[in-house]
């Protein structure tokens, strides 16, 4: 069986399309769905369904709940990636906020 330390990775940044849900896995542990979207040049883009679970997901939602929501940028490092009817569901290793456009246009320091 695979682990996150034996996957192939997928690293990026995905864009929060619905509100995410909370609830529990399997085997109890805290864990969010994310809804997502991929953004490519040329206008292409892709459904993704990112589910974080554990205690890394737990103290995330505890500190970001209020800018987690549609539009808001993801910075992602996912693994375990299925496709079905068109939409990848991966499971996160980590998920941290991406940078809100206002701070990206900050100048660099000298």
């Amino acid at each position: 069986m695979s682990t996150p330390e034996t996957d192939l990775l997928t690293t990026g940044m995905l864009f929060v399309r619905g509100w995410p849900t909370v609830g529990h896995a399997k085997d109890g542990a805290f864990q969010i769905t994310i809804p997502c979207m991929a953004s490519y040049s040329g206008g292409v883009k892709t459904r993704w369904t990112v589910i974080y679970s554990g205690p890394e997901a737990a103290a995330f939602w505890l500190a970001h709940k209020p800018a987690i929501k549609p539009g808001r940028g993801l910075q992602v490092v996912l693994h375990r990636e299925t496709v079905h009817n068109g939409e990848i569901t991966s499971l996160a290793q980590t998920i941290t906020l991406a940078p809100l456009p206002a701070q990206c246009a900050q100048p660099l320091a000298a």
